[in-house]
């Protein structure tokens, strides 16, 4: 059954990522290609949850550093505006674009790297990758309702935003599925995770671009 899923996901994915090319307009490439990306995530996880988390993270990184790359001075009109409503340079400059005022996006790229370096590593080194994965992404798809209500207030939708929100929940299901992989839920041991690798790895990229005391 689970061969079947796959297959299909990756089928589905690849007929987007072709779609893609014949779209005329580039914010509608986009989408597709987005979406392909993110079901095929959805089929590496199925395949593997570790591998999956990878996949997943990368997509992310991806779609954080292109909203990130559009904060810069002369950047121009971003690839997912399609009109006044799918327009993700009013997401992208709003308030809520930023903690602190350090742009989210650079945060989530550094998180996601490190999320994607932890589920590189062997699972030996990371036997809490599941774990903490979990427990981020829980916190993530919080803070994703918030930023899409933020966004409703404004009237528009990010296509990047929303590939990020889909991610954290796949992000949420692969660590679901490699707990039960394991024989474990997410509460067996959970005092751990608080002082594991996985955890140093995943938070600390991000950590660097605090401001200090």
């Amino acid at each position: 059954m689970d061969a079947r899923k796959r297959n299909g996901l990756f089928g589905a994915a690849a007929i987007l990522a072709a779609v893609g090319f014949f779209v005329p307009t580039e914010g509608y490439q986009l989408i597709a290609w987005l979406s392909a990306a993110l079901l095929a995530s959805a089929g590496v996880i199925i395949t593997s949850a570790r591998q999956g988390i990878l996949a997943t993270s990368l997509v992310c990184i991806g779609a954080n550093g292109y909203l990130f790359s559009q904060k810069f001075e002369g950047a121009g009109e971003s690839l997912c505006n399609v009109n006044e409503v799918l327009n993700c340079d009013i997401v992208n400059s709003s308030a809520a674009s930023e903690a602190f005022g350090i742009p989210i996006t650079l945060l989530g790229m550094g998180f996601y790297g490190g999320l994607a370096l932890a589920a590189m590593v062997q699972e030996e080194r990371f036997p809490q990758l599941f774990r903490v994965n979990t427990l981020f992404a829980l916190v993530n798809l919080v803070y994703s309702a918030w930023l899409a209500y933020q966004a409703k207030l404004l009237g528009a939708v990010c296509v990047m935003c929303i590939t990020i929100y889909i991610g954290n929940g796949l992000l949420l299901w692969a660590g679901l599925r490699g707990l039960k992989a394991q024989g474990k839920t997410l509460f067996d041991g959970i005092e751990k995770a608080a002082t594991s690798r996985s955890l140093l790895t995943i938070a600390r990229p991000s950590w660097w671009w605090w401001p200090r005391a």
